[in-house]
């Protein structure tokens, strides 16, 4: 399993502040607006908003713009679906702004909402092409949906900006390997580790990219390394489980798809590999138990496992 990461920095919107409100609610209705946009940590100002919005009789603007703040500051804590909800109110009441519109795209690639995001996200690059942020969001979308080669373009045009920016050119050799551009995604890992990159995430990705090569030896070296520095990220742990069970090592591949499983039960590649494990050691009622529940999370599992010459 791969990890796709953002490389957006949700600050808080810069908006203009308000018309004052007159009569004796000016003092609070000044200090509560100040509060929500002066920004500080996101829980802070996501409770200021929400007490900014308590003022009776706000302007459609100023509503417009508090929950452009709170729903952004939703975006910072990764409460993904209440900063939709936010940022599509404050689009309603002002579809123009563009920075909601951004922030809204990005939470909904988050939220798994992906052609949703893609459009927003699409809206906002006709705004500022070249957005980095936006286009690394847009092309972990495409990957998701299947369109690797729509993600490698988005990824190279976000490094026109950035063109040293380690998550994007880490996000890009992912982008290469689901292309089918194994050679390449393998040198561009290769180039980040030689520069410093020696992270878990990165080792186990070249891991994969590695195995689907068919150098194997090479592959465990990759995703043994990547599991003594993370031995409790389930998701590098099932990816060894998978080099293991490719490698003919059936017990070591049920111990990890099973060690990953004890710490998150909801991932379809240790599932569908133990499935796999399970039915070939001739338990095949629990074997299909499991195919079944890692289709049901991601219904083209078996195709990913097919890329590694795996099949039930």
């Amino acid at each position: 399993m791969q990890a796709w990461r953002s490389v957006a920095l949700l600050a808080m919107l810069c908006l203009a502040m308000p018309a004052r409100a007159q009569g004796p609610e000016a003092a609070i209705h000044a200090q509560a607006w100040e509060a929500c946009l002066l920004g500080g940590p996101p829980a802070s100002v996501e409770a200021k908003c929400t007490e900014a919005m308590a003022i009776a009789n706000l302007p459609e603007r100023d509503l417009a713009t508090l929950f452009a703040q709170r729903g952004n500051a939703r975006a910072a804590r990764r409460h993904w679906a209440g900063a939709v909800d936010d940022l599509t109110r404050s689009l309603q009441l002002h579809p123009e702004e563009r920075l909601p519109r951004l922030v809204r795209g990005i939470a909904l690639v988050e939220q798994g909402d992906l052609e949703r995001g893609i459009s927003d996200l699409s809206a906002y690059l006709e705004w500022e092409p070249g957005h980095s942020g936006a286009l690394n969001s847009r092309a972990v979308a495409h990957v998701r949906t299947g369109r690797a080669a729509a993600a490698v373009a988005d990824f190279t045009e976000a490094l026109k900006t950035a063109p040293h920016h380690p998550v994007l050119l880490h996000n890009r050799a992912n982008a290469l390997r689901d292309a089918g551009q194994i050679e390449q995604a393998v040198r561009e890992y290769d180039r980040l580790i030689l520069q410093g990159g020696h992270s878990a995430r990165l080792l186990s990705d070249r891991c994969l990219a590695r195995l689907v090569r068919g150098d194997i030896r090479l592959a465990q070296a990759d995703c043994d390394a990547a599991v003594a520095l993370a031995p409790q990220d389930p998701g590098i742990v099932e990816n060894r489980g998978l080099v293991a069970l490719k490698w003919n090592q059936p017990d070591k591949a049920l111990a990890d798809f099973d060690h990953a499983l004890s710490m998150q039960a909801d991932l379809p590649w240790a599932l569908f590999g133990r499935g796999i494990v399970r039915s070939r050691r001739g338990d095949p009622r629990r074997g299909a138990a499991d195919i079944r529940a890692a289709q049901a999370l991601d219904p083209k599992v078996g195709e990913q496992f097919a890329r590694f010459g795996i099949r039930p």
